[in-house]
């Protein structure tokens, strides 16, 4: 990049900025690694963001004692225990479906992806 900007001469880090969209500042790193000879070593390693672990070392503790007593007691949801709510809604369910049945005029679609069918 420095060797086709200082071919250019006077005005070609412009040029070569606006036709290819070249940084400038990477040229400006470029010519002088040219006329030092030695390339210029930058702290990539050093950029972006630090874990916020080592930001806030006790967040982790934090978030478990503010959520701790509103935590789902059983976290692979397969408890047994049954809530109001889901007996409302089997009832209610179990009550369109005997509707369902006595008019033959609605048509029952199932939605469940067990088994897919072409209609």
């Amino acid at each position: 990049m420095a060797r086709v900007v200082k071919a250019l001469g006077y005005g070609g880090q412009y040029y070569v900025e606006k036709e290819f969209h070249w940084n400038r500042e990477t040229l400006k790193k470029g010519k002088q690694e040219l006329e030092s000879g030695e390339a210029i070593i930058d702290n990539f390693s050093g950029r972006g963001k630090k874990r916020i672990e080592e930001k806030l070392p006790n967040l982790s503790i934090d978030i478990k004692s503010i959520v701790d007593g509103e935590a789902q007691t059983d976290p692979t949801f397969k408890t047994t225990k049954k809530i109001l709510e889901t007996d409302e809604i089997f009832e209610n369910l179990k009550k369109m479906h005997q509707k369902c049945e006595a008019d033959e005029s609605i048509l029952r679609i199932s939605m469940d992806e067990v088994e897919k069918k072409i209609i």
